[in-house]
C-alpha cells in the first residue's frame, strides 16, 4: 500500500480536512471522505475525522491501495438464472457465494458465472461488477437482479434508490420476539469494530426500514 505524508503549514491552518486534501491531491472529495471512513487517512498517526480541521505541523499520512488490474474473468460456474430477457438476469445466489470479485475473493462470484453465462452485461457498475444495482451478503442466498444493458441499470438503480422494489427475506431468529410482527428503524452502516461487517452502531450509517412477520 503506497503512503503520502503532507505536513501542514501556517497558510494551510483552518481549512477541513476533506476539503484540504481535495485541493492538495487532486482525489475526490468523495473519495477523501471514504478514505477517511476506511480509516485510511491518519491525522498524527490517528484515524481523521472528515469534519477534522487541520492545524499548522499536523502531519497527515493518506495511504492509497496500490491500483491492479481489474478484468472480470468469466468462468463455468452453474447458476440458478430464474428469469432472463434482452435488459435484466434474475438469479438464485446461492449461500457461500460472493457477489462481484473482491480481496480474498478474486474468482468463483456470481459475476464470474454471469459474465460466462450471459452474451452481455451492463457497461458500467465497475469492472468487476457491470450491470449490479444491489448485493447480497456471501452467507445469504436469494433473488438478484443484474443489468444486462446501462439503460436497464440505471432505471434499476433509480428504483432502488427511492425504495419502490421492495425486498422480503426469510430467516431464523434466535431467542424471542416481541410479538408476531414489528417495525425495526436503524441506520446500518461499516462496523467500526470491523470493516468487513455492517452495524446498526455505525456512526456513518444509512437509514433502514425493516418490516418483520413471524411466519411460524
Amino acid at each position: 500500500m503506497a503512503q503520502e505524508k503532507i505536513v501542514i503549514q501556517p497558510a494551510e491552518s483552518g481549512e477541513r480536512i476533506d476539503t484540504f486534501l481535495a485541493k492538495k491531491t487532486g482525489i475526490t472529495r468523495s473519495q477523501i471522505q471514504k478514505l477517511i471512513q476506511n480509516s485510511d487517512i491518519l491525522v498524527n498517526e490517528r484515524p481523521a475525522n472528515q469534519h477534522y480541521r487541520i492545524k499548522i505541523q499536523d502531519i497527515i499520512t493518506i495511504r492509497l491501495a496500490e491500483k491492479k488490474n481489474e478484468e472480470l474473468i468469466p468462468e463455468p460456474i452453474p447458476v440458478d438464472i430464474l428469469h432472463q430477457d434482452d435488459h435484466l438476469v434474475v438469479v438464485n445466489k446461492p449461500s457461500g457465494m460472493v457477489v462481484y470479485p473482491s480481496a480474498g475473493h478474486g474468482h468463483g462470484t456470481l459475476m464470474n458465472a454471469l459474465s460466462y453465462a450471459c452474451d452481455q452485461l451492463a457497461s458500467v457498475g465497475g469492472p468487476l461488477r457491470p450491470g449490479i444495482v444491489h448485493r447480497l451478503d456471501k452467507d445469504t442466498s436469494g433473488v438478484m437482479v443484474v443489468a444486462l444493458n446501462d439503460s436497464a441499470y440505471y432505471s434499476l438503480a433509480g428504483q432502488f434508490k427511492e425504495r419502490s422494489i421492495n425486498r422480503k427475506y426469510a430467516a431464523l431468529v434466535h431467542g424471542h420476539l416481541p410479538g408476531n410482527e414489528g417495525r425495526i428503524v436503524l441506520k446500518i452502516g461499516r462496523s467500526e469494530s470491523d470493516r468487513k461487517k455492517m452495524s446498526t452502531r455505525s456512526k456513518r450509517g444509512k437509514e433502514a426500514v425493516t418490516e418483520w412477520t413471524v411466519i411460524r
